[in-house]
């Protein structure tokens, strides 16, 4: 049994059931490891009371944002394995263990993935704490994007430093771009408001290489 602890960290806002859903299933998997859960938000009303009886951190955040939200939590782990989680993913059976099994063979795992004609890049991944510092900018996700792009930021980085490994989807990311869940009011407010915007800054960002050029959320 991999006996390293491992921070799956989840920003969620305005979905309190589906994100207790999401804890449900990442609990159920995860048997016998060691894990912790950390939930941040930007609004408390409706999640403090729903996950009073569940083994989770939950944070608030004074500032509304996903990525504000994962480095926070990124922040506040102890994990030598750090999960990208998301309150729109379902975590099935065997979804640790191919994730230990990939990082037989990297630093940089791939959960969920997305192609169209650019080619294939991970929406959701695992890094070693170490890898995080050495190649990501000490952040869990570059706070140069609003919400859009972050993957491929990510997923470029990763290939670059030759740690990229994709592993089985066995997690299912449950998103309108899939027809796999509806335009609500947070996916309107993230991936369609700054699609544009954040495909400019991604574009000047491969120009430049992909710099460090923002303040490390961790450096130990």
């Amino acid at each position: 049994m991999d006996e390293r602890l491992a921070s799956i960290i989840i920003p969620s806002k305005g979905r309190p059931y589906q994100l207790r859903d999401c804890v449900d299933g990442i609990l159920a998997t995860t048997a016998g490891y060691q894990i912790e859960i950390i939930i941040v938000v930007d609004d408390l009303e409706g999640y403090a009371d729903l996950l009073k009886d569940y083994p989770v951190k939950l944070i608030h955040q004074d500032e509304p944002g996903a990525i504000r939200g994962w480095n926070k939590g990124l922040k506040e782990s102890q994990g030598e394995i750090v999960v990208m989680g998301a309150d729109d993913l379902v975590f099935n059976p065997g979804w640790y263990e191919a994730m230990l099994a990939g990082f037989e063979r990297g630093r940089f795992v791939g959960l969920t993935y997305f192609t169209d004609q650019r080619g294939t890049w991970a929406t959701h991944y695992a890094m070693t704490r170490d890898y995080l510092i050495e190649h990501n900018g000490g952040v869990l996700i570059c706070p140069a994007y609003h919400h859009q792009y972050i993957d491929f930021e990510a997923s470029a980085r990763a290939m670059k430093a030759g740690e990229y490994i994709p592993v089985s989807p066995i997690i299912e990311h449950r998103h309108p771009a899939y027809g796999t869940a509806v335009w609500d009011q947070t996916y309107e407010q993230g991936c369609k408001k700054w699609a544009e915007a954040d495909g400019i800054i991604h574009d000047r960002r491969v120009e430049a290489g992909y710099p460090d050029d923002f303040e490390a959320v961790i450096t130990a």
